[in-house]
C-alpha cells in the first residue's frame, strides 16, 4: 500500500525533468544529493551508500535520507511535491 501511494505521489507531483534531479527533494536541498564519486553520504554523517541506492525503495540510512521520493522509511525527509500551478507542500513518508 506504501509503495503505492509513493508512486502516485511521484506520478502526480511535477518535478524538474533533469537526470540529476532527485524525486521529492525541494529544489534548494538537491546539492545534499549530488553524486561525490559515486557515494552518497546519509545526513546523519553516519553511513555511507552507492549514489545508485537514493530512492530505490529500501531504507539503507538509518535516518531515511537516502529516500525522499518514495515510502520506503518510516522516519525521514518526507517527500516535497512541487505541484506546480497549484501550492507546494512537504508530505510526511507515511
Amino acid at each position: 500500500m506504501l509503495q503505492l501511494v509513493a508512486w502516485l505521489l511521484i506520478s502526480f507531483c511535477a518535478t524538474v525533468d533533469n537526470f540529476e534531479t532527485v524525486h521529492g527533494v525541494l529544489q534548494e536541498h538537491q546539492s545534499k544529493y549530488a553524486a561525490l564519486e559515486g557515494v552518497f553520504r546519509c545526513f546523519d554523517a553516519m553511513t555511507v551508500i552507492a549514489s545508485d541506492k537514493v530512492n530505490d525503495d529500501y531504507c539503507d540510512c538509518k535516518d531515511g535520507s537516502d529516500e525522499p521520493g518514495t515510502a520506503a522509511c518510516t522516519a525521514g525527509v518526507g517527500f516535497w511535491c512541487s505541484n506546480e500551478g497549484w501550492r507546494p507542500q512537504h508530505m510526511p513518508s507515511s
